[in-house]
């Protein structure tokens, strides 16, 4: 009976493991898809002004690069507020 019973705790302990890994496996995924659109938008700002050189707006690139790493910093402060480290 004993055997039984051990048998279901180890059952139900990998299943609650199972489930802590598949919300540390979203967290992750959805952090790396923050991280690769911010990337991608300053890729983009990056391009401002390698065709021709005379069209730079300074304003327009550092004010999007200014958002960007806000953004970054407020992604970095939600997920070290809830004690998830990453």
């Amino acid at each position: 009976m004993s055997a039984i019973f051990g048998i279901v705790y180890i059952w139900l302990n990998e299943q609650n493991r199972q489930q802590e890994l598949e919300a540390t496996t979203y967290k992750i995924r959805s952090l790396r898809k923050d991280v690769h659109e911010v990337y991608m938008k300053v890729v983009d700002l990056s391009m401002i002004g390698e065709t021709d050189g005379s069209d730079i707006k300074y304003f327009h690139f550092f004010g999007g690069y200014m958002e960007e790493i806000s953004y970054l910093c407020y992604v970095n402060n939600n997920t070290e507020s809830n004690g998830d480290k990453l």
